[in-house]
């Protein structure tokens, strides 16, 4: 698969960056972590390309900063958590964009926000502002006010309605592995998968582990998210962030972590917006009914 053809043209990205990439022991290499991501934010925006960052490390920041060694189970101490870590976290982003003379802004949503159609669309437009005042937006999980939310892959999955959100047409999930292995990463002789052409069952067998004590999105709620993103006709990699610089790379075709290939056309942005929701309950149709949603009709 010639994934060239599916970069060549970005003018839109949605990074996803997770907990365990932020949070170092050394300060001085944490720090140097978010500058480096800030540069390469800075690279493609000298390119005309629109960045929009979804990150995680609240829960974390705010866990190094109340001596909390393992991340709690308890709802409300994750809030408690959330709310001291948050400003440390959009304080690390803004000393690092200040090089660049970047301003940014700080976004909090909940999966509330995004299945209300009226605040999805507010949101929305309130992004398409940011973004032609030139300001970064950190996306982050409210995790303040979220409840049944704030869960393993959140942010994953928080990403890829972040994409259909602004209408991005790439999503690159980085992650504390190279890409989606043929097997689990502990294992011997595992090896990297460069392209995929759909999220099949095989595939999301693929995705064992666990994260680590500060962040709990693992690799089969990437698979989740990417599968939102390529069945709206757009594109995703998975790949390693241990290098910001990874980002830069992959739109310029490099053979790195795992390419998604987006699955037929682009759908509306409403359609796109109902396949992300959390479906609930069950809908009986007869065999006249099938026929006619094959053929591209409407259930009504």
């Amino acid at each position: 698969m010639d994934r060239t053809k599916y970069l060549k043209n970005i003018k839109r990205v949605v990074i996803k960056v997770g907990t365990s990439l932020l949070l170092a022991k050394d300060h001085k290499k944490e720090r140097q972590y978010f500058g480096k991501l800030m540069a390469v934010i800075n690279e493609l925006r000298g390119r005309g390309i629109q960045v929009f960052l979804v990150s995680s490390g609240a829960i974390g920041l705010g866990m190094r900063a109340l001596g909390v060694k393992k991340r709690p189970q308890d709802v409300a101490k994750q809030q408690a958590l959330a709310a001291v870590g948050q400003n440390r976290l959009m304080a690390a982003y803004q000393e690092a964009a200040e090089k660049y003379l970047i301003q940014v802004s700080q976004v909090l949503l909940t999966y509330d926000d995004i299945s209300n159609r009226r605040r999805y669309t507010n949101a929305r437009r309130a992004l398409a502002e940011l973004a032609k005042y030139g300001a970064l937006p950190v996306i982050n999980e409210n995790d303040t006010v979220a409840t049944e939310e704030v869960r393993a892959g959140d942010n994953d999955r928080l990403s890829a309605m972040v994409v259909n959100l602004v209408d991005a047409q790439l999503l690159v999930i980085l992650s504390d592995v190279d890409g989606l292995y043929d097997r689990h990463p502990g294992e011997r002789g595992g090896v990297i998968i460069s392209e995929v052409e759909s999220v099949t069952r095989d595939i999301k067998q693929l995705a064992r582990g666990k994260g680590s004590e500060a962040s709990v999105g693992g690799m089969l709620s990437k698979l989740d998210a990417v599968e939102i993103v390529v069945r709206d006709g757009k594109s995703a990699v998975i790949a390693s962030g241990s290098s910001p610089r990874v980002v830069a790379d992959i739109l310029d075709g490099k053979q790195v972590g795992t390419f998604f290939k987006p699955l037929g056309k682009r759908i509306s942005s409403r359609k796109s917006w109902i396949s992300a929701l959390h479906s609930k309950g069950s809908l009986i149709i007869d065999n006249g009914a099938v026929r006619a949603l094959k053929g591209g009709k409407s259930l009504l």
